[in-house]
């Protein structure tokens, strides 16, 4: 039973085959495609009978552990820029605390609404093709000063570079 500050009390019963599965399916496509919170965990339990706004809230907090989980593999293979992320963190975080915030005044109907439309334009782009990595380099140094096109982290590893993306390309 989940009770909020508005007094609002929810009692789901949990499907424990239903809640492992589609944790599973998020926590792939979070590893894999950086993918799975509020796209698959929200519908996923909003089908389950959780009121939205509870849904939204439980994946949020699901969101910490597979990013965590995930975060630390990707480290392990060189694949995060740490002043990149620092930076995006920032907005994030400023962003999150916002969007918790207007959460509550926002109706459940327009919420399950918005869950649904804010994963229409990233499929559609990554669908059309426009999701592709840049052919080159630019210049950040405009965004962030210390930061260029031969900034080690940016640059492309060949499958010579990096083990584990010789695994990849089997």
């Amino acid at each position: 039973m989940c009770v909020d500050r508005f007094s609002n009390r929810v009692t789901n019963r949990l499907y424990y085959a239903h809640v492992l599965v589609w944790g599973s399916v998020a926590g792939v496509m979070s590893g894999l495609t950086g993918v799975g919170g509020g796209v698959i965990n929200v519908p996923a339990l909003v089908m389950m009978g959780m009121p939205v706004h509870f849904a939204v809230a439980t994946s949020t907090f699901v969101i910490l552990f597979t990013a965590f989980s995930a975060s630390l593999v990707h480290i392990r293979l060189g694949q995060v820029s740490p002043v990149l992320t620092a930076v995006y963190s920032v907005g994030a975080v400023i962003g999150a605390q916002i969007g918790a915030r207007i959460a509550p005044a926002v109706q459940s109907d327009r919420l399950k609404r918005l869950v649904g439309w804010c994963s229409w334009p990233p499929a559609s782009w990554s669908l059309c093709g426009r999701a592709r990595e840049c052919k080159h380099r630019q210049n950040y140094s405009f965004f962030i000063p210390h930061m260029s096109a031969n900034t080690p982290y940016l640059k492309t590893q060949s499958t010579s570079e990096n083990p584990a993306l010789r695994i990849a390309d089997r």
